[in-house]
């Protein structure tokens, strides 16, 4: 069974706390925090996504945060990645190692990137793990039908479309141009 198949409903976003002292990440409040937001309804988690700070922490942070995160649900756990290409990929090869059971690649720090250079992107990503990939389209990462029919081709572990631009219109047209390959 396909991951998107098996993650259908509401998903968390837990915050990455950190500590008021030093700013480093309170990793015992996060643990609590998971274990709270457990106890709902939720379908998956998001450890490190935007709402968890991707973008304030190391690599190293970003994967003791899922580390945290797994061992604190029984929940399946989608590690957030971003940044830049190397980034996004040591924090993909850590996430993996670290029990993440899927990827949401976060658009990287390129303002205005050319489609080519966002797709070499995810694409970098997607190579060095065999976990299902959610991309998340916003801001400056904007796609085409076309554009995401290609990078579904580009990069075979992308399972789900996660949308930040808000435009239904151009979601469906997204959603047509792929059938059911990403949800």
């Amino acid at each position: 069974m396909r991951f998107r198949d098996r993650v259908r409903g509401v998903v968390g976003f837990p915050i990455t706390p950190f500590k008021k002292d030093d700013l480093s990440v309170d990793y015992a409040a996060l643990e609590k925090n998971v274990a709270a937001m457990s106890q709902h309804d939720f379908c998956c988690m998001v450890a490190a996504g935007g709402t968890g700070e991707l973008y304030s922490l190391t690599v190293e942070e970003a994967v003791e945060v899922v580390r945290v995160v797994k061992s604190a649900t029984k929940l399946p756990v989608i590690g957030g990645v971003g940044i830049n290409t190397a980034t996004a990929v040591a924090m993909a090869r850590g996430m993996e190692k670290a029990g993440a059971d899927a990827l949401l690649v976060l658009p990287p720090c390129y303002i205005n990137a050319p489609v080519n250079g966002l797709n070499a992107y995810y694409a970098a990503v997607g190579r060095v793990s065999g976990l299902p990939l959610a991309l998340y389209s916003r801001d400056w990462a904007v796609f085409s039908p076309e554009a995401v029919a290609k990078l579904c081709d580009e990069v075979p572990t992308l399972e789900i479309w996660k949308d930040g631009q808000g435009d239904a219109r151009k979601y469906q047209r997204i959603m047509s141009a792929v059938g059911d390959r990403l949800c």
